[in-house]
């Protein structure tokens, strides 16, 4: 069994392994050694998942349970016999499919909502299952954004860095909300920036069924997406009705959420302030040292290694675009994302109050978008320097 014990090796073993590809791919970059695998993009988007799957497979199979799975597990299956008011924290559309899939897979399944146990094993396996497909299916959405900001091509190399990932691979494999809520996000950031460049009322509608989907996932945490995106919307995309569009997604984005919580508001009288108000008595201003010293050491746990990478990238990609800039290279608006995404997220994230560790994994996928895009930016360099010399021949 892959227990406790085990799991900081394997993120260990995981983050070198991130720091030791990118070592890699940054050699042969440089010597013009590496070029992107020409394949089908649908075979090569399903092997991405694969991988991710089997990455994130082994943090489910750990038996001992974690803090908070066991109420997620239970709410699934209350919301499926019509009680609606446990775990109301929380908008409850990950909960509703979590339960559908549960009574269809386990129609016996049943656990009680204060037994901090999960007694059943098999229904805490399959609970996990569950979120691995959602943790392994967020490659997708992050490659598309990658192809569209980083470059052709390089949708691969963000998909692979995400997808070996620790510190998501590990909150993959249990029983929260934020893989989820993680893959939303990534899936709203997509049909934002699909909007953006191609502006019109069906993408805005796409756009905001995303956010709605997203805004149902997690109370207040998909604000970390939605708040990089427009913010590069009002930098980038200034134009007077392209920004109304995109305003008018957020608001059918609210519009879907409450649509979730239809069955809560219905026990409330549809008394949507009194509502809120009761979610927002749930949060604690701290969390509690168990919680905070077990989120420490099983979900987030980067190796000096992986953290002078990513300061090294966040470096790096500014310097590589002023370069490529003063080189002559078209510098497009979408280039700018990975670097302010991740900064205005880091921001967000340290002004928290709670300063809870595991709200920093949705920076990740940024993070690997700027991992990307700096290997890109230096293909690049090379390669304007290499038909310097070659004209002056």
């Amino acid at each position: 069994m892959f227990e406790w014990s085990r799991v900081e090796s394997y993120g260990t073993v995981l983050s070198y392994a991130t720091v030791a590809v990118f070592v890699i791919l940054f050699v042969m970059l440089v010597y013009g050694k590496f070029k992107i695998p020409r394949t089908r993009k649908c075979l090569l988007i399903f092997v991405l998942f694969l991988f991710a799957f089997a990455i994130r497979l082994p943090m489910a199979l750990i038996h001992e349970i974690s803090f908070d799975e066991h109420y997620y597990i239970s709410a699934g299956l209350h919301y499926m016999e019509g009680r609606f008011l446990v775990n109301y924290e929380h908008p409850p559309f990950i909960k509703y499919m979590l339960g559908a899939y549960l009574k269809m897979l386990y129609p016996t399944a049943y656990q009680d909502y204060w037994d901090v146990n999960v007694s059943d094993y098999k229904l805490l396996i399959l609970s996990r299952l569950f979120i691995v497909l959602f943790g392994a299916l967020s490659v997708v959405p992050l490659y598309f954004i990658a192809e569209m900001v980083v470059g052709e091509g390089f949708g691969l190399i963000a998909a692979f860095f995400f997808a070996i990932n620790p510190a998501h691979a590990r909150i993959s494999g249990l029983v929260y909300l934020d893989a989820p809520m993680i893959f939303f996000g990534l899936c709203a950031v997509l049909a934002a920036l699909y909007f953006l460049e191609k502006p019109g009322w069906k993408t805005m509608s796409l756009c905001g069924v995303a956010n709605g989907l997203l805004f149902a996932t997690k109370w207040l945490q998909p604000v970390l997406f939605i708040i990089p995106t427009t913010l590069f919307a009002i930098i980038f995309y200034r134009k007077k009705k392209t920004f109304v569009l995109y305003a008018l997604s957020l608001i059918i984005g609210l519009a879907i959420l409450i649509a979730f919580w239809i069955p809560q508001l219905y026990l409330f009288n549809f008394r949507i302030c009194d509502f809120i108000s009761l979610i927002n008595q749930h949060w604690k201003p701290e969390l509690t040292h168990p919680e905070r010293d077990f989120l420490s050491q099983i979900l987030y746990n980067v190796t000096f290694a992986e953290f002078i990478l990513y300061i090294f990238c966040l470096i790096a990609l500014p310097v590589l675009l002023v370069l490529n800039y003063k080189k002559g290279a078209n510098i497009q608006p979408s280039q700018f994302f990975p670097l302010l995404s991740t900064t205005t997220f880091t921001i967000l994230v340290y002004i928290e109050v709670r300063k809870a560790l595991h709200y920093l994994i949705p920076i990740f996928p940024f993070i690997a978008l700027v991992v990307a895009q700096t290997l890109c930016l230096i293909s690049q360099f090379r390669q304007t320097q290499r038909s310097g010399r070659t004209s002056m021949r």
